[in-house]
C-alpha cells in the first residue's frame, strides 16, 4: 500500500484498496460488477498505454472547440471579436486572462 502521509482511522471503508468502491452484490448484480471492474481496469490500461495520444485527441478538440467558437461569434450582428471576448474575461477573471495574454505576447514577441 502507498503511503500518503496521512493516517486513516480504523473505521473508514476500502483504506487502501484500489479497486472502485462500487456497492457489493451478489448473484447476476456481482457479475454485472465484476464486468464493470473488467471494462474499467481495460479502459485504464489503454489510457495509460496510449497517453500520448490521448493528449493530441484533447488538444485537437480543444482547438475545434474554439474554432467553432470564433466562428459563431463572427457570425453574431454585430460581429464579436476575439479581442472582445478577452477583454470580457479579463473584467470577469483577471487572473487567468493576465495569466493567458501573457503567454499570447510571449509567442508574439519569439516568432
Amino acid at each position: 500500500m502507498e503511503s500518503t502521509g496521512f493516517s486513516y482511522p480504523g473505521d473508514v471503508p476500502n483504506v487502501g484498496e484500489r479497486e472502485l468502491l462500487l456497492p457489493k452484490s451478489t448473484g447476476s448484480e456481482g457479475v454485472k460488477r465484476s464486468f464493470q471492474l473488467q471494462v474499467l481496469n481495460y479502459a485504464r490500461e489503454v489510457a495509460q498505454g496510449n497517453t500520448g495520444l490521448l493528449l493530441i485527441v484533447a488538444g485537437e478538440a480543444f482547438f475545434a472547440i474554439s474554432d467553432a467558437i470564433v466562428q459563431t461569434l463572427q457570425n453574431v450582428d454585430p460581429p464579436v471579436t476575439s479581442l472582445q471576448v478577452c477583454l470580457l474575461f479579463l473584467k470577469v477573471q483577471p487572473e487567468v486572462m493576465q495569466t493567458v495574454l501573457t503567454a499570447i505576447a510571449i509567442q508574439a514577441y519569439s516568432h
